[in-house]
């Protein structure tokens, strides 16, 4: 067998304790916010801002239906999952 030709050893995966007790980062709160813009948790962040946007466009005071507690909702579960 030519080693030359493997990035890596073809060692099997065993599993391990510490594999089972990693937690999601994604938690309760991130995915009421994700509902609320209607993306994916998985979402890039120039879809979030997509998906903001279009909100913000429709429920803006000045908007096509205006609707200020939900722009509000909206404006908080933005800043909840965007990145700083």
């Amino acid at each position: 067998m030519d080693k030359g030709r493997y990035l890596c050893s073809p060692v099997r995966w065993q599993p391990t304790a510490d594999r089972t007790t990693i937690q999601s980062p994604v938690t309760s709160d991130d995915l009421d916010a994700y509902r609320i813009l209607q993306v994916d948790p998985r979402a890039e962040d120039f879809i979030l801002e997509a998906a903001f946007r279009a909100m913000a466009r429709r429920f803006h005071p000045d908007g096509e239906t205006p609707d200020p507690s939900r722009m509000a909702e909206i404006n908080s579960a933005y800043q909840l999952v965007r990145t700083p």
